[in-house]
């Protein structure tokens, strides 16, 4: 597939994640830290979707926080 902004959403999600978004060269495009999961009584039509701000190819879900501890970082163009 081509990159794009695809979008997520925590249905289901009992912990709150740091998403990590990587390109084409395999480098981090945005991150999205500290997603929370939303209330169990959320209708779908009412997630929040989680969209990086470039284009991407996977995305990494990691435990929320640990992308800060670990000093990732969104890669210089």
């Amino acid at each position: 597939h081509d990159p794009a902004t695809y979008s997520f959403w925590m249905r289901g999600m009992e912990f709150p994640l740091d998403f990590l978004w990587i390109g084409p060269a395999c480098t981090i495009v945005d991150i999205s830290q500290n997603v929370g999961e939303p209330a169990s009584n959320t209708p779908t039509y009412q997630l929040d979707l989680v969209t990086p701000t470039a284009p991407a190819l996977h995305v990494l879900e990691i435990n929320a926080g640990l992308s800060a501890t670990l000093g990732i970082k969104i890669a210089s163009a």
